[in-house]
Order: structure tokens, then C-alpha cells, then sequence
């Protein structure tokens, strides 16, 4: 009887570290991934605000150029909200938010992959 009680105890220290492994593992890729993404996101926006300064530069007449200026200055306001932009803050808001709301998150993911098994 002991020994049975000796390797449940095994096992759920293995289930436990497993879990913690998993955890670990799903932080570490969460984390690379923002990382990437705002990479990504900083050199898209720097791209964006390059071409708006194109297009400021490279306008025609004045007529023309007045409508550019306008293209121009959304596209480096664009550029700078994507070279701005932290993705690391976003995924510690969301997780945060399902602390919050447990319950309230888990129907909502119910709710989507519901919808989604639908659509098929």
C-alpha cells in the first residue's frame, strides 16, 4: 500500500513539472513572438513613414502636392503608431484581463470556436 501511495506521489510530482515545463515553454514563445512582431511592426512602420516622405518629395504640381501632403501625413502618422507599438504590453493586457474574468473569457472562447465550428 505504501508503495502505491509512493508512486502516485511520483507521478504527480511528474504531472507537475510537466505542467510547469509546459508553462514555461508557452512564456518563452509568447515572449519570442512579441519580440518578433514588434520587430516586424518597427520596420513596417519605418518603411511606411519612408514611402509618406516619398511621396511628399516626388509630388508634381501644386494642386497635386497639397493631396499628397495629406497621403504623406497619414502614412508617417501610421509609421509612427507601427514603430511605437508594443506587443508585449498587448499580450500582458489581454492576459491580465482573463485573470480578471475568468469565467467571462472562457464563454467567450466557447462562444468563438462555436461560431467557428459553424462556418465549416
Amino acid at each position: 500500500m505504501n508503495n502505491n501511495f509512493e508512486e502516485e506521489e511520483k507521478t504527480s510530482g511528474n504531472v507537475a513539472r510537466g505542467i510547469e515545463a509546459a508553462r514555461e515553454k508557452s512564456r518563452e514563445f509568447a515572449a519570442t513572438a512579441a519580440e518578433k512582431t514588434n520587430d516586424l511592426a518597427h520596420s513596417l512602420g519605418n518603411k511606411v513613414k519612408s514611402l509618406g516622405s516619398t511621396v511628399r518629395e516626388k509630388s508634381p504640381h501644386d494642386t497635386v502636392r497639397v493631396a499628397a501632403n495629406k497621403v504623406a501625413d497619414k502614412l508617417e502618422s501610421a509609421g509612427n503608431y507601427l514603430e511605437n507599438l508594443h506587443f508585449n504590453n498587448m499580450i500582458e493586457s489581454f492576459s491580465d484581463t482573463i485573470r480578471r474574468y475568468p469565467l467571462q473569457a472562457l464563454a467567450l472562447g466557447i462562444g468563438i470556436g462555436l461560431l467557428l465550428a459553424r462556418r465549416r
